[in-house]
C-alpha cells in the first residue's frame, strides 16, 4: 500500500467496527481504560521518581531492570492455556486483594499526614504499588485478549487481535501527551 494514500480513517476502521459490537463494546472502553493507566503508570513513574526523589539514570535504569524481572517473573506462571483459564476465574479475587493493598497504603499515607508515623515511607510504597501493578499488567492483558478472542468468531480472531494492538497503540500516544501534565501538577 502507498503511504500517501493512507486515510486516518482506515488506521481506526477495526476499533470503530469493535465499538459498533454490542458483545465487546464496553469491553473495548474497558480495556481503552486500562491500557491508558498502564501507559500513564509506565511513562510517569520515572518522571516522578526523578522529580520527586531526584533518582538518577542508574537509578531508573536499575528501578525498570527490577520492573522487567517482576513481569517476566509473573509471566512464568502462565505457561499453558490451563493455568490462565483458572486464573481468568480468580480475577475478581486479585482485583480485591489488589484493592486492599492500595488501600493500606492509602490509609497509611493519611496516618502520616495527621502526625502519627507511618510503617513505610512514601519511596518503598510507590516501589511495593510498581511491583504488584508490573506484576499483574501482563497477566490482564493476557487475560483480556482471551476474553475478547472468546467473544468473537473463529474466522475474527485476526481481526480482534488487531484492534486490541490499536487500543494499545492509542493508549501509548495519548498517555505521552498526558504524562508532563499529570506528573508536573
Amino acid at each position: 500500500a502507498n503511504v500517501h494514500h493512507l486515510h486516518w480513517k482506515s488506521l481506526f476502521s477495526g476499533f470503530f467496527e469493535a465499538l459498533r459490537t454490542p458483545k465487546i463494546r464496553f469491553a473495548i472502553f474497558s480495556f481503552f481504560a486500562f491500557q491508558l493507566a498502564a501507559f500513564l503508570l509506565f511513562q510517569g513513574l520515572s518522571l516522578y521518581l526523578t522529580i520527586e526523589f531526584f533518582y538518577t539514570p542508574a537509578q531508573i535504569g536499575f528501578f525498570s531492570f527490577i520492573m522487567a524481572g517482576i513481569v517476566i517473573t509473573s509471566l512464568l506462571f502462565f505457561k499453558n492455556k490451563k493455568k490462565i483459564q483458572k486464573h481468568q476465574e480468580q480475577l475478581p479475587t486479585i482485583k480485591k486483594i489488589l484493592g486492599f493493598i492500595v488501600l493500606f497504603f492509602l490509609l497509611a499515607n493519611i496516618i502520616k499526614f495527621s502526625g502519627e508515623k507511618t510503617i513505610f515511607h512514601l519511596i518503598n510504597q510507590i516501589w511495593i504499588i510498581a511491583g504488584l501493578f508490573y506484576a499483574v499488567n501482563p497477566i490482564l492483558k493476557i487475560l483480556f485478549t482471551v476474553f475478547f478472542s472468546k467473544k468473537v468468531d473463529d474466522n475474527q480472531q485476526g481481526w480482534i487481535m488487531g484492534v486490541i494492538g490499536q487500543i494499545t497503540g492509542f493508549a501509548v500516544c495519548l498517555s505521552s501527551f498526558i504524562v508532563p501534565f499529570v506528573v508536573m501538577h
